[in-house]
């Protein structure tokens, strides 16, 4: 009986050297292993984030508040951090939009486009407070009208919404 020799090589290999400098064979086996796992591992994850954020999506879209009222909680923290707040009622919340149109009244004479008006009814105070900078622009007692008279027109009666007095 012949016996046969076989020399069995792997053709699919690649030259890499190792700490000492000597070359190894790496299959190329290997490098497809690693871009699959790593390609696998990709995948795993966009699967994982597009599910977390449907999941936020619907439970925004149960409860749209949601983040109105963290919206509103962050400003109060922001706020009493610079100054003592009134703790036993909740402020109505309102947003300098267009500055130009309340530039008549003292209170709102520094005011610029993304203020927010702090408006405490039972405290009768409002309170300017700029968000870009970190601080409270101004501080007013405010009227809260009954609606009777009318005539002021910077009365809640006419606005829907307390106005600071001016000093």
């Amino acid at each position: 009986m012949a016996k046969v020799s076989r020399n069995i090589s792997v053709k699919n290999t690649e030259d890499i050297a190792d700490d000492n400098g000597s070359k190894k064979k790496l299959p190329i086996i290997n490098r497809v292993t690693i871009f699959a796992s790593v390609v696998v591992l990709l995948f795993i994850t966009s699967i994982g984030a597009t599910v977390y954020f449907y999941l936020q999506t619907v439970k925004l879209k149960n409860n749209p508040k949601i983040t109105a009222v963290e919206q509103q909680k962050e400003i109060i923290d922001k706020v009493s951090r610079l100054m003592m707040l009134p703790s036993d009622e909740e402020p109505t919340i309102a947003q300098v939009s267009d500055p130009n149109a309340l530039k008549d009244q003292e209170f709102f004479s520094k005011s610029q486009k993304g203020d927010q008006i702090l408006i405490y009814q039972k405290s009768k105070q409002a309170i300017l407070y700029r968000p870009s900078t970190d601080k409270i622009v101004g501080v007013s007692p405010i009227s809260v009208g009954d609606g009777a008279t009318g005539d002021d027109k910077n009365t809640a009666a006419n606005t829907n919404a307390p106005v600071p007095k001016k000093p």
